[in-house]
């Protein structure tokens, strides 16, 4: 249907009219610094390796290995389960912007349509899809968008 198209594209349009890119190119842009930050500021420690038996030298490999396993681990995971949240917050709003425009009922009918492309089953745990689903869940989205229609 031409209407559900348009609807999915003012979806898109809202990310883009949001900055959602941007915001996600800055927030990887800074992660990439505090990654590189962090190595630079423990690969050359001498603790760092002796821990590991390494004490006659420093291979930076295995500083890499080290720092990237064992140190920054936590991080990736806290700043993973951000970034997810973060994504969710966006595909939120994106779906508001389509809604404003008057597509909300075109864009609730296109998401069941992908639901049932991607054959996507139509329940899940809710904190497991907090944690690990970039996407809110198909009826997550529909709840908001009906909220959205009324407000």
């Amino acid at each position: 249907e031409p209407e559900e198209v348009l609807a999915v594209l003012c979806h898109e349009f809202g990310h883009w009219s949001l900055s959602h890119n941007l915001i996600n190119l800055c927030i990887s842009f800074l992660n990439l610094f505090f990654v590189f930050a962090i190595f630079a500021a423990l690969f050359k420690r001498s603790a760092l390796y002796e821990a590991y038996g390494f004490t006659a030298t420093k291979p930076v490999l295995i500083g890499l290995l080290i720092i990237f396993q064992y140190v920054l681990l936590p991080y990736f995971e806290v700043f993973s389960f951000a970034l997810t949240a973060l994504s969710r917050r966006f595909e939120f709003q994106a779906d508001n912007f389509a809604v404003k425009l008057h597509y909300a009922d075109s864009l609730g009918r296109a998401l069941k349509k992908l639901q049932v492309d991607n054959m996507a089953y139509p329940f899940s745990d809710y904190l497991y899809a907090k944690y690990h689903y970039s996407h809110p869940t198909l009826l997550e989205r529909l709840k908001a968008i009906e909220l959205a229609k009324t407000s």
